[in-house]
């Protein structure tokens, strides 16, 4: 799906990398070069807080509506950002209609609903948070690839150095959810 070899998109990740993006630049990187080949709309990322909360870290091209609907979700919620999380697996939705109809509890009006590929991020075995590209309706192709997927894991160990190092002016957090203990899908019950 990439234009680029990837090689190409990899060292260009590395050094964009290099220059300690905050998160709003990576989403926009993540969005006009990374993923341009499949044409995103806007991009984001969440990161996991020690209760759960889903915090988004970080977006470029969604809009205020969107971003407000999202804020106060948890990895319990029944969300397609949660459900990555909770699965460790890469997930794309092809249309609204389709999360709707897999997550009918999702609390965000359906002019905010829009299709979505996720990536989970993780780093040695911990769920840091998750990448989420979103698209519009007449996307079809899905940009699960290998490349981006590899941009992911740099990703991933970028925002565990920044939280080794504690050098990021904006905060990135991380819970191991091997910790939380979900019994019903829309509570998080214990930490």
């Amino acid at each position: 799906f990439l234009s680029k070899p990837s090689a190409e998109v990899l060292l260009e990740s590395i050094e964009f990398l290099g220059g300690t993006p905050n998160p709003h630049s990576l989403c926009r990187h993540l969005t006009l070069n990374v993923a341009a080949e499949t044409r995103p709309v806007g991009a984001l990322i969440a990161v996991l807080e020690p209760d759960g909360t889903l915090r988004i870290a970080g977006s470029f091209g969604i809009d205020d509506a969107m971003l407000t609907a999202r804020a106060s979700q948890t990895v319990a919620d029944d969300s397609p950002l949660a459900e990555t999380i909770r699965s460790g697996r890469p997930t794309f939705h092809a249309s609204a209609s389709e999360i709707r109809r897999l997550f009918p509890d999702f609390v965000v009006a359906d002019a905010d609903i829009m299709p979505t590929a996720i990536w989970p991020i993780a780093s040695h075995g911990e769920r840091i948070g998750a990448i989420e590209l979103f698209f519009d309706e007449n996307s079809g192709d899905s940009p699960l690839t290998a490349d981006f997927e590899a941009v992911v894991a740099l990703i991933a160990l970028y925002v565990r150095l920044q939280l080794g190092a504690g050098m990021s002016g904006t905060r990135w957090s991380t819970v191991d959810l091997s910790l939380i203990h979900i019994s019903e899908p829309t509570r998080l019950l214990s930490i």
